[in-house]
């Protein structure tokens, strides 16, 4: 009796320990450095990576987004590069973003401003909250791993004139899948996998397939 009680009390220890290295891992941020590399209002800038961090919030996630070279102290989190950018028209015709969620480092979201900026100029009074939404989508295909989109909601492959409507006044959801999927991946970081600024940018990238978020007017493939 005595050892049938010992060997459950240390099943429990060991099942505790595990559930509080968990939940160490899924504490740790995920932190997101923006890169501009065309110009644009810092109000707007700052509005889009607040309205994504409470985006991510909504869904249980610390992602912080913050301007690449700022200086803070040494942390240790899961990066991920995103940079504002000019763009051709013929690159990736009508996405306004793309991301590359199997890249282990360097840029793995690139939100294609020129295209973005018609969107944005003729809702003023919102432009944070939609280029917040634009961020957010982008980086979610980072942390879902998943390229594909949603039917509705955050997600979709192309927003309508209701989706940029109900942006003025809540954010749009993730789906449940994604809620999961997300979370899954943030608590499958290890502190072995997880690196510090300087280590994420010496790791080479790798090519792989992009996932992009059309304009209103375009629907993109994957």
């Amino acid at each position: 009796m005595f050892w049938t009680s010992a060997l459950v009390a240390l099943m429990m220890l060991v099942a505790s320990a595990g559930d509080l290295k968990r939940s160490k891992i899924a504490a740790l941020p995920v932190v997101v450095r923006v890169h501009e590399r065309i110009e644009l209002p810092g109000i707007l800038v700052l509005q889009a990576e607040d309205n994504a961090s409470r985006i991510f919030a909504g869904a249980g996630l610390d992602v912080r987004l913050e301007r690449a070279g700022r200086s803070r102290p040494k942390q240790k989190a899961h990066y991920i590069d995103l940079t504002i950018c000019d763009t051709s028209e013929g690159y990736y015709a009508g996405a306004l973003g793309l991301a590359r969620p199997f890249r282990p480092g360097g840029n793995q979201v690139e939100i294609l401003y020129p295209r973005v900026r018609p969107i944005i100029e003729r809702r003023e009074a919102y432009a944070g909250r939609i280029l917040g939404h634009v961020f957010a989508h982008e980086i979610a295909h980072v942390l879902t791993q998943i390229p594909d989109h949603s039917s509705e909601g955050l997600m979709k492959a192309k927003w309508d004139s209701d989706d940029f409507r109900k942006m003025a006044v809540e954010y749009l959801p993730f789906d449940a899948r994604d809620i999961a999927a997300m979370r899954s991946t943030v608590m499958g970081w290890t502190n072995d996998n997880l690196a510090d600024e300087k280590d994420t940018e010496q790791r080479p990238a790798v090519a792989d397939c992009a996932v992009l978020l059309s304009s209103p007017r375009t629907c993109s493939g994957f």
